[in-house]
């Protein structure tokens, strides 16, 4: 399913699987990282293959919460169907994608590309030893992260 995938579609779902709980500032700040990730080009070169590559979004693999990776599935089939499921958060991913692919929405993120949940203890390894650049929605972002 994956491999149908638009870049619409690829990058509205991830905003779903990684922040469909949060509010719509929250998933304004993941897209704002896709896109910010996207630019720099070492993830891929389009918002399908940035969103889908190997181990960055947790919603894209089963290791990350199998719950999680099959509710996504699921619609992702729907959506490749050509469908779209009567799920307010997801109407609002589709809609936040639309934007940041057309760059109406303005990055709230400051050009990270990197962020985890305040949460986390111990915080990822990549962040050990940086300062965040934002915080929004209980997650901190960073930048300069190889």
């Amino acid at each position: 399913m994956a491999l149908e995938l638009t870049d619409h579609h690829a990058l509205a779902l991830t905003l779903y699987g990684e922040s469909r709980s949060g509010p719509i500032e929250g998933r304004v700040s993941v897209a704002s990282v896709i896109r910010n990730r996207l630019k720099t080009g070492r993830w891929g070169d389009t918002y399908r293959s940035v969103c889908l590559a190997p181990w960055q979004f947790s919603c894209w693999k089963p290791q990350g919460g199998k719950e999680n990776y099959e509710t996504v599935q699921n619609i992702g089939k729907k959506l490749v169907d050509g469908e779209t499921p009567d799920d307010q958060a997801l109407r609002e991913c589709l809609w936040i994608a639309h934007g940041m692919i057309g760059e109406w929405i303005q990055d709230n993120v400051r050009k990270a590309t990197h962020y985890h949940a305040k949460s986390m203890n111990p915080k990822p390894y990549w962040a050990r030893d940086r300062e965040p650049i934002a915080e929004c929605c209980g997650h901190l972002f960073y930048v300069g992260i190889r």
